[in-house]
């Protein structure tokens, strides 16, 4: 529920009733009733189905956190479709990319789509500037909150407290936000299947929280290095997907959907404390990482993945980065784009591609053009200044000029055989061979401490 300021306050609790000795002797009379003896086994029967129903009642209100803030009934739903995928969306314009990747799921997710009601949830704030929103199609709502309890507490506060979603009428539950953009399916993919059931088919008997990514870089709580740390693995909260029982127990867990005003509690009780609940429950979780399917979570022998490093970051994945078309969702900020980082690049062009084909038969030009030939300096620079740092001492001349014979006039010149590999012969992929390693630590100077 909502005051008339427009924060959350808390439901009122409800209490289970008590098996008192009255009730109990209530329902023995009443056994006692049908059947002559004293200890019928009709009575004994009927004693142990009322108790086996009070147990189940109490297993279910366990489930959903009763005596705190439970689920409700919504007084108004906001959408009442009869799907059966919800999808909650949060927006905060804290970046100008963002935007744009609210545009780009909304063109590739929402319009036209027969699966999921979608919930984009508007953040707002004194310090968040208000822009013009594109429309939206009847299956999907615009809902305004205060920009005050990060993502999962906005999640929380709409399913849990706001009255304007029913739960009960969904099967699987999705949150995705705008720090990301996707959804991207490759051209074989595209219009052949839906973009949600990439996770839901992932929703199995023992899997229960899938997302993109998932990361064991784990977590300290209130940000203190030194203090209590989370170390389980946990789905990265930017894309996230789970069904019926995965919900329950991330609102039994009762701290994933509380509003967390400090961005490391979030983290600790919010992002890792969702896969942990999961975890703690026997189940496991997934994700769409082609290195980590198959793997399960829940053996504590597998939580050192990827060296603890997150696997968004550039190069973050063992060494490559990931590809929007292997996880779906990419992080595209103003920054990484400005900084041509790999997997935000790529998501933009992948974007521009797919508006080229949408619009084809069109401009040749976009078809012709190559930006890698446009700015062969930009790409080239990187690697002529790695060979030079390396130098001509530890180049294997004999081998280079056995497997390139064209050469040949030059065989004598080690001069002109070293710039012909470094300005073009390495570009095009010609074999060759060093006979020692680059130290790069050295090269680069590096800090101590910082490697």
């Amino acid at each position: 529920m909502q005051a008339a300021n427009g924060r959350a306050v808390p439901l009122p609790t409800t209490a289970l009733p008590a098996l008192t000795r009255a009730n109990s002797k209530t329902l023995k009379g009443l056994a006692q009733r049908w059947a002559p003896g004293r200890y019928s086994w009709f009575g004994v029967l009927l004693i142990c189905l009322v108790c086996l129903l009070r147990a189940s009642v109490w297993v279910a209100a366990s489930i959903w956190g009763y005596g705190s803030t439970i689920p409700v009934s919504p007084v108004a739903p906001i959408l009442a479709t009869g799907r059966d995928h919800l999808l909650l969306y949060a927006f905060s314009y804290t970046d100008p990319e963002f935007l744009h990747n609210l545009e780009y799921f909304i063109k590739e997710a929402v319009i036209g789509d027969t699966v999921a009601d979608h919930v984009i949830i508007v953040q707002e704030g004194p310090e968040l500037e208000r822009v013009p929103l594109p429309e939206l199609p009847a299956h999907a709502k615009y809902v305004h909150h205060q920009n005050e309890c990060y993502d999962w507490g906005t999640y929380g506060w709409l399913l849990l407290r706001s009255g304007m979603v029913d739960i009960s009428a969904y099967k699987f539950f999705f949150f995705v936000n705008s720090s990301v953009r996707g959804p991207y399916l490759p051209a074989y993919a595209r219009g052949r299947m839906h973009w949600m059931s990439a996770f839901t088919s992932r929703l199995t008997g023992s899997v229960k929280l899938v997302g993109s990514t998932i990361s064991c870089e784990g977590s300290p709580l209130h940000g203190q290095q030194k203090g209590r740390w989370r170390r389980n693995p946990h789905v990265q909260s930017y894309a996230v997907a789970t069904d019926k029982v995965g919900l329950h127990l991330l609102i039994a867990d009762r701290r994933v959907f509380a509003c967390h005003k400090d961005r490391w509690d979030t983290i600790f009780y919010s992002e890792l404390g969702s896969s942990k609940a999961i975890l703690d429950a026997g189940f496991n979780i997934g994700c769409m990482m082609l290195r980590y399917q198959g793997v399960d979570w829940r053996d504590p022998g597998n939580w050192d993945c990827n060296a603890r490093l997150t696997p968004t970051g550039e190069y973050g994945c063992d060494g490559t980065s990931l590809d929007p078309l292997e996880v779906m969702f990419a992080k595209v900020k103003s920054y990484m784009l400005a900084a041509e980082v790999s997997f935000s690049k790529k998501a933009a062009k992948y974007e521009a591609w797919q508006q080229q084909s949408a619009a084809w038969p069109g401009n040749f030009s976009a078809l012709s053009s190559n930006e890698y030939l446009d700015q062969l300096p930009k790409f080239k620079t990187p690697r002529v200044l790695e060979a030079r740092a390396r130098s001509s001492r530890c180049f294997d001349f004999d081998y280079y000029m056995k497997e390139n014979p064209d050469l040949k006039h030059i065989w004598g010149n080690i001069t002109l055989l070293w710039r012909h590999f470094v300005y073009y012969g390495q570009f095009d992929a010609r074999p060759h061979k060093y006979m020692c390693d680059l130290e790069y630590k050295k090269l680069s100077a590096w800090p101590e401490g910082s490697m």
